[in-house]
């Protein structure tokens, strides 16, 4: 058998010894590599983290909700401040949206402190209009926010269908005009006139 003499022997421990060296280095980049790695993941989930906090803000009962409304009829713009108070605490940008959409309003801002909604009505608050419902000429009554409704049955006049108005007239009570708002009830019925008239003409 081939036996290795005393220099022999010499190198091949030292060359043992720089492999193992080699192998620990690798082994220990390695590592670092990983936990760097996993630092960027942490620190990345925290980001994330602190992002769904910003957006996961809620209103207290201090926010101030404010409500911008536009009328289209004579161009005013109208805000109503309201505190959130109990009844609008504790709400998520998503929730104080559900709250408010039937009323027409959509969010432009949100933070607890103030939410701004907007929303844009022909007709101003709390008017008498004239217009259609069910194919009939009626009158509506505008809420504090220029949403309109139909207050009773008898509002509604069956014997004036406006499918024997002119386009034009008709093209009219669809979209709204200016002429068609009035403070009163009776001022509403009487501008009718016209429209009985020409119903009775035709």
């Amino acid at each position: 058998m081939y036996k290795l003499n005393k220099t022999q022997k010499t190198i091949s421990i030292f060359l043992a010894f720089y492999i193992l060296i080699i192998i620990a280095y690798i082994i220990i980049n390695l590592s670092i590599k990983t936990s760097t790695s996993n630092i960027g993941e942490v620190e990345d989930a925290r980001i994330v983290s602190n992002e769904d906090a910003q957006n996961g803000e809620m209103t207290t009962k201090d926010t101030v909700i404010i409500l911008n409304m536009k009328f289209e009829s004579n161009k005013d713009i109208i805000k109503k401040e309201i505190k959130a108070g109990e009844k609008y605490k504790n709400l998520s940008k998503d929730e104080v949206q559900a709250k408010f959409q039937n009323l027409g309003f959509k969010i432009d801002s949100f933070s607890k402190d103030k939410v701004d909604l907007s929303k844009t009505s022909f007709y101003l608050p709390n008017k008498y209009v004239i217009g259609i419902k069910d194919l009939k000429i009626s009158i509506y009554k505008s809420d504090e926010y220029g949403n309109l409704k139909i207050e009773n049955q008898a509002d509604i006049f069956n014997d004036m269908d406006v499918s024997k108005l002119p386009d034009k007239e008709r093209d009219f009570l669809y979209k709204g005009n200016v002429h068609y708002q009035f403070d009163t009830k009776a001022e509403a019925i009487s501008a009718l006139d016209d429209y009985r008239e020409f119903y009775k003409a035709n």
